[in-house]
């Protein structure tokens, strides 16, 4: 399998930035304008995976509230020499009169913060899970302060035959958590979310 490049990894920078705010406001708005109802606590809380944040909330009111636009219509553009990433939305759009939604979100999120969190990106190398075992063994391929580094972590079974997948498929990977990366010695994470870089092709793809 190819090594992970630190150069072509600090490339995809503001590809990933640019969809991981995508995601973030699609995930909002599916939330707060696209559904009857208003969300539980439990599905604010989890909208965190996705990227949202009492910041997010904030910058959006911004602009239907205190900057007094009744229709807060946002569009993505992506460069035409590299492929859409998949599963999302090229339009998001927001209204003033569900400002109190965004508003509930916000105050449900800045009350439950979490500690300050590490995002990696990066590439499964190794994989193990030993007989009646609860969780597997990752082994990630990642850059960290742009030196190439292996940082390990525990998935329970469900994730760990999801990361098994991507894998196989050679995809690159996006963990969030607590990083513990010592100088000289292993890296390991505690993790809270885990899946699919989508904001970039696959290594098989991109060799295409």
């Amino acid at each position: 399998m190819p090594r992970l490049e630190v150069e072509s990894e600090d490339t995809y920078f503001d590809r990933r930035v640019l969809a991981t705010l995508s995601r973030s406001l699609e995930m909002l708005a599916e939330m707060t304008m696209n559904r009857d109802r208003a969300p539980s606590r439990s599905e604010m809380r989890d909208s965190v995976t996705e990227g949202v944040s009492s910041e997010l909330c904030a910058a959006v009111l911004e602009v239907i509230e205190t900057g007094k636009v009744s229709i807060f219509d946002v569009a993505f553009k992506w460069a035409p020499a590299s492929p859409v990433p998949i599963d999302l939305e090229s339009r998001v759009v927001f209204s003033r009169e569900h400002a109190d939604l965004v508003t509930e979100i916000r105050k449900e999120l800045k009350e439950t913060e979490a500690p300050s969190e590490t995002v990696l990106y990066g590439v499964i190398r190794r994989m193990s899970l030993k007989a009646n075992e609860e969780s597997g063994r990752v082994h990630l391929e990642t850059v960290i302060d742009g030196r190439r580094r292996s940082v390990s972590f525990d998935l329970d079974l469900v994730t760990y035959r999801r990361a098994a997948q991507y894998h196989g498929e050679r995809r690159r990977v996006v963990v969030t958590g607590m990083l513990d990366a010592p100088p000289g010695r292993p890296a390991t994470m505690r993790v809270r979310t885990f899946g699919p870089d989508r904001s970039v092709l696959t290594l098989d793809q991109s060799e295409e």
